[in-house]
């Protein structure tokens, strides 16, 4: 297997977890500041 290309996929898999847990935790955080009794 080439080195270049497990090495790829590993840098767009870390990079999709880190920019989807981003978005998760600006999500968690705005429900937070806005308050969870609103919401239900």
């Amino acid at each position: 297997m080439d080195s270049w290309v497990l090495t790829t996929f590993l840098i767009l898999t870390c990079y999709m977890l880190i920019h989807s847990g981003a978005a998760y935790l600006r999500r968690e955080l705005k429900s937070k500041a806005t308050g969870h009794r609103e919401r239900k």
